[in-house]
């Protein structure tokens, strides 16, 4: 999440494998593990043709529909 300390305890694809990417150390990032839900849930809802927007909390963080 944009100017939050998280630690990043997740490794995420930066190009989806299902979108031809590959599991090089170039195509790797480390992110936290609300950030790799999201990005997740995002990709999926992408791949079926859908565009998920995120409302925001009082905290800030963004709140992902299910």
């Amino acid at each position: 999440m944009v100017n939050r300390l998280t630690p990043a305890t997740e490794c995420d694809h930066v190009v989806p494998k299902a979108q031809g990417g590959t599991d090089d150390e170039g195509n790797l990032q480390a992110i936290c593990a609300d950030c790799y839900k999201a990005k997740t849930e995002r990709e999926a809802a992408e791949g079926q043709g859908r565009r998920l927007r995120p409302s925001f909390g009082a905290d800030g963080w963004p709140i992902w529909p299910e």
